[in-house]
Protein backbone atom coordinates (compact mmCIF):
# COMPACT_ATOMS: atom_id res chain seq x y z
CA UNK A 1 0.00 0.00 0.00
CA UNK A 2 1.41 3.24 -0.83
CA UNK A 3 -0.82 5.58 0.58
CA UNK A 4 -4.50 5.85 2.30
CA UNK A 5 -6.38 8.69 3.88
CA UNK A 6 -10.22 8.70 5.11
CA UNK A 7 -12.89 10.71 2.75
CA UNK A 8 -15.26 13.25 5.04
CA UNK A 9 -17.14 14.69 2.41
CA UNK A 10 -20.88 16.55 3.68
CA UNK A 11 -23.40 14.22 1.86
CA UNK A 12 -22.06 11.13 3.80
CA UNK A 13 -24.75 11.14 6.68
CA UNK A 14 -23.54 7.56 8.25
CA UNK A 15 -20.92 7.81 11.50
CA UNK A 16 -18.25 5.51 9.39
CA UNK A 17 -15.95 7.47 7.07
CA UNK A 18 -15.15 5.65 3.76
CA UNK A 19 -11.06 4.69 3.40
CA UNK A 20 -9.04 5.03 0.00
CA UNK A 21 -6.24 3.21 -0.69
CA UNK A 22 -3.68 3.02 -3.42
CA UNK A 23 -1.96 -0.47 -3.76
CA UNK A 24 0.74 -1.39 -5.65
CA UNK A 25 0.50 -4.79 -6.85
CA UNK A 26 2.80 -7.45 -8.60
CA UNK A 27 1.40 -10.01 -9.84
CA UNK A 28 3.42 -12.99 -11.61
CA UNK A 29 0.24 -14.94 -11.56
CA UNK A 30 -1.84 -16.35 -14.21
CA UNK A 31 -4.94 -14.61 -14.73
CA UNK A 32 -7.57 -16.85 -15.28
CA UNK A 33 -10.96 -15.07 -16.83
CA UNK A 34 -14.39 -16.23 -16.04
CA UNK A 35 -17.25 -16.54 -18.39
CA UNK A 36 -19.40 -14.96 -16.37
CA UNK A 37 -20.24 -11.68 -17.85
CA UNK A 38 -20.88 -9.09 -14.80
CA UNK A 39 -24.03 -6.71 -15.22
CA UNK A 40 -23.04 -3.38 -15.05
CA UNK A 41 -26.18 -2.00 -15.66
CA UNK A 42 -26.89 0.50 -12.88
CA UNK A 43 -30.63 0.75 -10.81
CA UNK A 44 -32.31 2.21 -8.29
CA UNK A 45 -34.88 2.32 -6.06
CA UNK A 46 -37.98 4.22 -7.04
CA UNK A 47 -39.33 5.31 -3.82
CA UNK A 48 -42.10 7.78 -6.26
CA UNK A 49 -43.21 4.46 -7.52
CA UNK A 50 -43.60 2.67 -4.07
CA UNK A 51 -46.06 1.16 -2.08
CA UNK A 52 -45.09 3.58 0.99
CA UNK A 53 -48.10 1.77 3.38
CA UNK A 54 -46.74 -1.57 2.84
CA UNK A 55 -43.08 -0.50 3.60
CA UNK A 56 -44.38 1.04 6.75
CA UNK A 57 -46.32 -2.46 7.74
CA UNK A 58 -43.27 -4.17 6.90
CA UNK A 59 -40.68 -2.39 8.63
CA UNK A 60 -42.64 -2.27 11.33
CA UNK A 61 -43.30 -6.21 11.27
CA UNK A 62 -39.07 -6.49 10.69
CA UNK A 63 -37.74 -3.96 12.89
CA UNK A 64 -40.33 -5.53 15.94
CA UNK A 65 -38.87 -8.73 15.13
CA UNK A 66 -35.65 -7.60 16.01
CA UNK A 67 -36.64 -6.23 19.30
CA UNK A 68 -35.52 -3.38 21.72
CA UNK A 69 -34.63 -5.50 24.63
CA UNK A 70 -31.41 -6.50 22.48
CA UNK A 71 -30.38 -2.70 22.00
CA UNK A 72 -30.74 -2.34 25.93
CA UNK A 73 -27.99 -4.67 26.38
CA UNK A 74 -25.62 -1.91 25.63
CA UNK A 75 -27.32 1.51 26.20
CA UNK A 76 -24.56 2.53 28.72
CA UNK A 77 -21.67 1.36 26.21
CA UNK A 78 -19.48 4.51 24.83
CA UNK A 79 -16.89 4.46 22.15
CA UNK A 80 -14.45 3.68 24.58
CA UNK A 81 -16.05 1.06 26.09
CA UNK A 82 -14.45 -2.33 27.40
CA UNK A 83 -17.00 -3.92 28.07
CA UNK A 84 -16.77 -6.86 25.47
CA UNK A 85 -20.14 -5.70 24.13
CA UNK A 86 -19.19 -3.58 21.01
CA UNK A 87 -19.29 -5.94 18.64
CA UNK A 88 -23.15 -6.39 19.63
CA UNK A 89 -24.00 -3.08 18.28
CA UNK A 90 -22.49 -3.73 15.17
CA UNK A 91 -24.66 -6.67 14.94
CA UNK A 92 -27.69 -5.15 15.76
CA UNK A 93 -26.75 -2.20 13.34
CA UNK A 94 -26.53 -5.03 10.45
CA UNK A 95 -30.08 -6.60 11.65
CA UNK A 96 -31.61 -3.09 11.20
CA UNK A 97 -29.88 -2.28 7.74
CA UNK A 98 -30.85 -6.18 6.81
CA UNK A 99 -34.84 -5.55 7.77
CA UNK A 100 -34.88 -2.31 6.01
CA UNK A 101 -33.48 -3.71 2.73
CA UNK A 102 -36.07 -6.73 2.91
CA UNK A 103 -38.83 -3.86 3.40
CA UNK A 104 -37.65 -1.95 0.70
CA UNK A 105 -37.00 -5.52 -1.54
CA UNK A 106 -40.74 -5.72 -1.50
CA UNK A 107 -42.13 -3.07 -2.04
CA UNK A 108 -40.08 -0.42 -3.64
CA UNK A 109 -39.31 -1.30 -6.98
CA UNK A 110 -35.77 -0.90 -8.82
CA UNK A 111 -35.56 -0.04 -12.20
CA UNK A 112 -32.64 0.92 -14.71
CA UNK A 113 -31.46 4.25 -14.58
CA UNK A 114 -33.53 6.53 -17.24
CA UNK A 115 -36.27 3.54 -17.50
CA UNK A 116 -38.99 6.02 -16.59
CA UNK A 117 -37.99 8.86 -19.23
CA UNK A 118 -39.89 8.87 -22.28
Amino acid sequence: MSNFSTTDVGNNLSDHLPLETCLILNSTSECYSNDNKVSNTAYQLRWDKSALRLYDKYTYQYLEAIGLDYAHQFSNCTPDCSCGRLGLIDDYYKKIVNALTAADAICVPRRKVGFYKY
